[in-house]
């Protein structure tokens, strides 16, 4: 019978510790983190503050609901019209209805708070005409194939009449959606979604400039600081 030395013994004994601590070898996964731009502690929600905004390609126009920190680094005045999308135009029979979509999931999450919206619109009519402009803010859930209504919000309407010569007016909302808790899966994604009601006779536009600059309409301009179409959607915390 062969007998093993107090070195082998010593080995075999650190090989065999090694063995059960397998920590050791393999390091824990890190945990998975979302920063957010700010938290409400009360309602126990985290707030990311996403741009909607629009860009041509050969493909056509696309519209995106994306964080707003990375739209300051991919935008820029520079842009063309041929490129970057800078309102939306709509007119009494031809209303708005545009879908802002955030890229898919890649982990369960859940929507649960108030949303905070924010947007400027231009309308103008002709010849004493009056034209109204009423916005319609939907959140929805979207997994590629089936949209499911959240929540939504309607602003007060902008109004004005023109005179002999026509005119045009300039307005901005800040709107409140209560949404409640709502699941998110792995592929889904949020959707915002833009549709206005224009009645009596005229056309009007809303902007959705992520550079947040000056657009000038014929009558009127909407100012550099309200062209920026932003919401701030509200996350669930875990309470851990």
């Amino acid at each position: 019978m062969q007998r093993v030395g107090h070195k082998e013994r010593r080995v075999q004994y650190q090989y065999f510790k090694m063995a059960l601590n397998m920590s050791s070898i393999f390091p824990p996964g890190r945990e998975f983190s979302i920063n957010f731009d700010w938290a409400d502690v009360n309602s126990g929600t985290g707030y990311i503050l996403y741009d909607c905004w629009g860009s041509r390609n050969n493909a056509g126009n696309t519209f995106h609901l994306t964080p707003h920190t990375y739209m300051n680094t991919l935008t820029g005045s520079g842009y063309s019209s041929e490129t970057r999308i800078r309102q939306l135009d709509g007119s009494v029979g031809s209303d708005i209805d545009t879908d802002f979509d955030s890229t898919p999931l890649q982990r369960p999450t859940s929507l649960r708070g108030q949303a905070i919206i924010r947007l400027g619109a231009y309308v103008e009519t002709n010849a004493a005409n009056t034209i109204n402009l009423r916005p319609t803010i939907k959140l929805r859930k979207w997994d590629g194939a089936t949209e499911t209504e959240i929540a939504s919000v309607t602003g007060a309407p902008i109004d004005y009449t023109a005179g002999g010569a026509g005119g045009g007016r300039v307005g901005n909302w800040t709107l409140v959606i209560d949404v409640p808790k709502t699941n998110f899966k792995i592929g889904e994604q949020i959707r915002i979604t833009l549709s206005t009601g224009f009645t009596n006779v005229g056309n009007g536009s809303i902007a959705i400039d992520s550079n947040d600059l000056e657009i000038a309409f014929t009558h009127q301009s909407l100012i550099a600081g309200e062209t920026l179409f932003a919401v701030a959607l509200p996350f669930e915390l875990r309470r851990d």
